[in-house]
This record gives C-alpha cells, structure tokens and sequence, in this order.
C-alpha cells in the first residue's frame, strides 16, 4: 500500500513537472495573439503573418508588420521576434527575450546609423503574479550631408508590473524610463532635448482598477534659432487619477521652473487643470467599445470613424453627471509681475437638443472665475488682437477692478449663473463684454 502510494506522488509530480511548462506556454501564446490584435491598428500598422511556435519548455514567436511612409507612400517592414523559456511556474519564472528588427532589405540602412542589429530590445522575466521587463533602445548618430545631423544616446527602462494572470487582468505597474541626450541641428536651427525621464505609478489594487501617477520630466529642451536662443528648464507634465464613489477625477499638473528667451529669465509657471465628476461605468463601456472595435481588425481610417461614433453614442450619457472642468492653478510669471487664476466651471444636466444650440447651452453651466494679472501685460494681449481701449472701458464699467494688494494690477472676479454673468458682483451683458 506504501509502495502505491509512493508510486501515486512520484506519477503525479512528473505530471506536474510535464504540465506546467506546457500550459505556460499555451498562456503566453493567448497573450501574444491579443498583444498582436490590438498592437496593430494603434500604430497605424498592418499584420502581414504571424507565426508561433510551441513547445514543451521553450517557443518562439515572430509578428511581422507593415507601414506606409507618410510622404512617399513607400512600405516598410518590420518584426518582433521572441524566444520565450517557458520556465516552471511558480518556482522559475517565465523568461521572455522579443527583439524589434527591420526587414532584411531595410536593415542595411539601419545599419548605418546603429550599434547592433535590433531596434529595441526587451528582456522579461514572468511569474504568475508579477514580471519585469527591461528595455534598451540603441544609440543612433546619422548625418544626411549638408541638411541635417541627428544623434541619440539611446533609451533604457524598467518595467514592473502585477497581473492576474487566469483573468489576464493587469493589477499593478511601475515604469522608469530614462533617455539621456537627443539633439537634432539643421542649416537654421538647433535642437536639443536632455535627461528626459518617464514615470508611470500604478500600484496594486484589489479592485483592478488602475488609479496611479504618469510623470514626464525634462531637465532641459533648447530651442536655437538663428541668434535667439529659447531654452526651458526642468520642465514636467503629471497625470494622475482618483475615483470616489464611481465618479473620476483627473489631474493634468504642468510645471517649468525657468524659461530663458535670449537674456530675459522668466519663471517659475504652473498649470493644474482638474477633469470632474466623470462617470466610471460609462467610462468602462466606452473602453469595452474601443477595445472591441480595435480588435475586429479594420483600418485606421476606419478606426477614427468607430471611434467617433461610439463617444457621439455615450457622450451624452457622461454629461447627464454634470461633468466639471477646474484649472486649480495658474501661474506665469512676466517681466511686469504674475498673472495668477483659478476657473471652475460645471455642466448641469442636458440633452441633445441643448448641445446643439449655443444660447440654450450658456444657461446650463455654471462658471467662477478669479484673475489678478499686471495691467500693461493685459494690455499687450488684448492689442495683439485688436482691444486697445478694452482695458479701460472694463475698468470703467468694473469688469476689472484696480488691485489693493499689487501696484498696476487688475483683479476680477466673474460668475456665469443660469445664463447670468457676473463680474465683480455687477451683472454684464455677455454680448457688449465680448465686443
């Protein structure tokens, strides 16, 4: 009876052993497929052949695409390429090693401005829970006579990420990308972008509902034209995202902390807007619907007109939530002083028949805005468009009032209520302010 079951374990653990492997791989060629559908219309792209091999502790896989150069038409083909260790799950991870390459008649010229064969290189280890990718784009340095010089000092990342892995849901993510140097010089310009870096923070939850931070930041982006240089430092760009109660809030927070335009050093600014009150279940049809649409295959051209109609089909149903709009911040800084802002505005329930004519539609929003800026950079603005004396009949009917605070600053502060504008507590006539 010993001995039987002894031999029952040792038959169920070579089963083991021989079965893992295998449903890995079988896992990972559903998820190829699926990278490879959705992959192809998002990059204006057609699948020409795809090919993967299974087997029992190792595959490989090629995706072959092509594309249409937008100012001659000429096609390009290029492929991923991967070789996957199928590893044994949980105790070895999964190993994934994909290379994006040219195809043969295009690889010389690549050839020509790169350090080694491939385009892009990833390295993924896989698990049932999480993975790692590590990324590296190469070098590049090309110079077209007399026209033009370009050269990159390539791209590395990291990428690290939480799945669930039977409901092929991704839980988590984090991402650190780094590309040190790209500069591009023509006959009349100099271009250069320096220590660039990508962030994405995405961490776990239980929900499967990705709530995180997207952060771009440039230590520095040189803009050289004939003699005035126009140079911005450590400039960012934030995206994040929460959600309370089935509604979405997103955050857009843009930052420069100098901006130089020959000798005059302006700064620091800052721009936060605030999206609203937007409904998540319909968010999530919307995505259904663009991932169902991206998946049948079509064209891009046929794609933009899905696309449209499927947000002209839940658009109204979003706004039935009055969505908000809010720039929580504005902040520039001129040579005369700072012009510093807050707006929020909120759309009240409509209906088609509202969207679609002006004067209803001013009568379903409700608006505040608070503004205190130097008198003559107004000035300047509005003559550049032709308002030369506006300044002063604003003043003159209190649209804008003298600052008690700041010398030769305007302030104003302005309602929009039931069709009703407000400025400075005086009702204003909408028309006469606009003419």
């Amino acid at each position: 009876m010993k001995k039987i079951l002894v031999y029952s374990l040792l038959l169920l653990g070579i089963l083991i052993l021989a079965v893992v492997p295998y449903w890995t791989g079988v896992e990972a060629e559903k998820q190829f497929s699926s990278f490879s559908t959705l992959f192809a219309p998002l990059g204006k792209l057609t699948l020409v052949d795809e090919n993967y091999q299974r087997g029992w502790l190792k595959s490989q896989a090629h995706t072959t695409f092509e594309t249409q150069n937008a100012i001659d038409s000429e096609k390009s083909y290029f492929t991923f390429e991967h070789e996957i260790q199928h590893g044994f799950l949980p105790i070895k991870p999964a190993e994934i090693h994909s290379e994006l390459k040219l195809a043969p008649q295009w690889q010389a010229q690549v050839n020509k401005i790169l350090d080694y064969q491939a385009l892009l290189k990833i390295h993924t280890t896989l698990d049932s829970n999480e993975g790692k990718s590590l990324i590296v784009m190469p070098p590049a340095k090309f110079k077209h006579q007399q026209s033009y010089a370009l050269e990159w000092q390539g791209l590395t990342g990291e990428v690290n990420f939480q799945q669930n892995l039977l409901q092929q849901k991704l839980t988590g993510l984090n991402m650190d990308i780094n590309m040190p140097d790209l500069q591009l010089t023509t006959s009349h310009a100099r271009i250069g972008i320096h220590q660039t870096n990508f962030q994405v923070n995405i961490p776990y939850q239980s929900s499967g509902t990705l709530i995180g931070k997207i952060k771009l930041n440039f230590e520095r982006l040189l803009l050289h034209m004939h003699t005035l240089p126009i140079q911005l430092n450590q400039l960012q760009f934030i995206l994040q995202n929460r959600i309370e109660n089935d509604k979405l809030t997103l955050i857009f927070d843009n930052q420069l902390q100098q901006l130089q335009i020959g000798q005059d050093h302006l700064g620091p600014h800052q721009l936060v807007i605030e999206l609203r009150n937007l409904h998540m279940p319909i968010l999530n049809t919307i995505q259904t619907a663009l991932v169902e649409s991206i998946t049948q295959g079509i064209s891009y051209d046929e794609l933009q007109f899905f696309v449209a109609g499927i947000f002209m089909q839940y658009g109204l149903q979003l706004m039935q939530y009055q969505p908000e709009i809010a720039i929580t911040n504005l902040l520039i800084n001129t040579p005369d002083g700072e012009i510093k802002a807050t707006l929020q505005a909120k759309l009240l329930k409509v209906d088609s028949r509202v969207l679609l004519n002006p004067i209803l539609l001013i009568n379903h929003i409700a608006a505040q805005l608070e503004l205190k800026m130097p008198k003559e950079t107004l000035i300047l603005m509005l003559n550049k468009v032709g308002g030369e004396d506006i300044v002063e009949d604003w003043l003159a009917h209190q649209v804008l009032v003298p600052s008690t605070q700041i010398p030769n600053h305007v302030y104003t502060q302005m309602t929009l209520e039931e069709g009703v504008l407000k400025a400075n507590g005086n009702i204003v006539s909408i028309t006469s302010l606009l003419n």
